[in-house]
């Protein structure tokens, strides 16, 4: 279950698209959660609450990644 995006490994200093934990267990301690990159997604499952905040954050996000991606 995805719980944060664009997150930086503090031990590696490497930057990830995503932040996980297991579901349904959910967070229980950092050593619990995993950094992923967005190529390793084969499938989604379900997709959970989208209101409009969301959906300008996703915006910006992909604004991001496509001006990143140019460099």
């Amino acid at each position: 279950m995805i719980i944060g995006v664009k997150q930086t490994d503090l031990q590696t200093n490497t930057e990830y698209d995503y932040l996980s934990v297991l579901y349904p267990e959910g967070f229980i301690n950092p050593e619990t959660t995993f950094f992923f990159n967005h190529d390793a997604i084969d499938h989604i499952f379900f997709l959970g609450m989208n209101d409009d905040e969301r959906t300008v954050f996703l915006e910006k996000l992909t604004t991001y990644y496509d001006s990143e991606q140019k460099e």
